[in-house]
């Protein structure tokens, strides 16, 4: 926990009625996933244009659902973003495909259009891209590759839940859009996450792959003389969130819209603070994309001064994330995506949310600015694209 006059870098969200309604649950006699569980992915569908929602135990749950409704199997290609938490990719590696890393754009850190023209081909069953920091990649040039091709589109969009692309919410723009409801996250569900899919006969499936793979009816397992008994026809997994949990998320969806909407105010207030800076650069949005701002990253040449700065200001400031290529696991070159890898060694995020109020975002511009002024190297340019 942050000291008293300590401006943290991410906070939980948790309204004072959450206490109320998860004591209801918790003396209701049904604790495990349940009737709040499926009030909470009805309403999720409903702010999202998709009906078709599956709710899960954590983010990481629901993109390993989704690969698994994929069908991605041991030796196929899956394009994936670089620059993400490892929650994107880790699951990945459990299908045993050929990974193949996009570039990332320096301007905004997310993958670079043209890299993922390049790579994705007619032998790619799917491609995984990572709205970063809230916001939604360069969809209309994507979604073009993956029609192209006939890939499955895969969108991580644990950062992203209240945005949009060209109009159309997050949720209802890829193939299968994954979300994390963790304890930082825009709106939190202490722990948890869903998977939207394209249509119900998925939503059924993935239902069903979420619990073991279990095939009962919930109505007449309750009734009938032997409920113990069931089908399992595919093996499936042990991803249920439970019903104290979802108490919880229904609640934050009623703020959803405030906390949203003051992460884009003072993200705008930031970039107008920010603009003629040179030793700190801003990134900038793709054309189309209203993105959540959950966020708010930055570009400095040195990222440990730039952190200490802030530090000795009461500011915690951090990356956050690092560029899965630097990790051995996944066997890649960090000198083939050098673009990437510039990003990942000067991005550095400043806090961004409701718990800055207008007296701490003057501390932070005013912190930020000094760093500036005190500084004589701009950042450089990032290298050639090779894509």
């Amino acid at each position: 926990m942050a000291d008293d006059d300590e401006i943290p870098i991410l906070e939980p969200f948790m309204p004072a009625e959450v206490g109320d309604r998860v004591v209801e649950v918790l003396q209701s006699g049904w604790i495990g996933g349940g009737p709040r569980v499926e009030r909470f992915e009805e309403r999720i569908g409903d702010r999202i244009d998709n009906p078709h929602v599956v709710a899960v135990n954590s983010g990481s749950s629901a993109l390993s659902l989704a690969y698994d409704l994929a069908g991605i199997e041991p030796g196929d290609e899956v394009v994936t973003t670089p620059f993400t938490c490892a929650a994107t990719n880790v699951p990945l590696l459990h299908f045993e495909p050929d990974l193949v890393f996009a570039e990332t754009d320096p301007a905004t850190g997310l993958p670079d259009p043209a890299s993922v023209a390049e790579l994705v081909s007619d032998e790619t069953t799917a491609l995984v891209v990572v709205d970063m920091h809230g916001t939604p990649a360069a969809y209309d040039e994507l979604l073009e590759v993956v029609d192209e091709h006939d890939v499955t589109l895969i969108q991580d969009a644990a950062q992203s839940f209240g945005g949009a692309y060209d109009g159309v919410p997050v949720g209802a723009i890829a193939d299968y859009t994954t979300f994390s409801f963790g304890p930082v996250k825009t709106i939190t569900s202490v722990m948890g996450g869903a998977v939207a899919v394209p249509d119900a006969a998925t939503a059924e499936r993935a239902k069903r792959r979420r619990w073991h793979g279990i095939e009962t009816d919930k109505a007449d397992k309750l009734d009938r003389k032997r409920p113990w008994t069931y089908e399992i026809t595919e093996p499936g997994y042990r991803y249920t969130l439970n019903d104290v949990f979802a108490a919880v998320g229904n609640v934050q969806l009623d703020y959803l819209d405030e906390l949203v909407a003051t992460q884009r105010e003072q993200a705008a207030r930031y970039d107008e603070a920010f603009a003629d800076l040179e030793a700190v650069r801003t990134l900038s949005v793709p054309s189309g994309s209203r993105s959540a701002r959950w966020l708010y990253p930055v570009l400095v040449e040195d990222r440990l001064s730039f952190i200490d700065f802030m530090a000795d200001r009461g500011i915690q400031c951090s990356a956050l994330h690092q560029s899965n290529i630097e990790a051995s696991v996944f066997d890649t070159a960090v000198d083939e995506r050098p673009r990437t890898r510039w990003f990942d060694q000067r991005v550095v995020c400043v806090p961004n949310g409701w718990f800055v109020d207008e007296t701490a975002r003057e501390r932070i511009v005013d912190a930020v600015r000094a760093y500036d002024d005190g500084q004589r190297t701009p950042v450089t340019e990032p290298p050639a694209g090779a894509f």
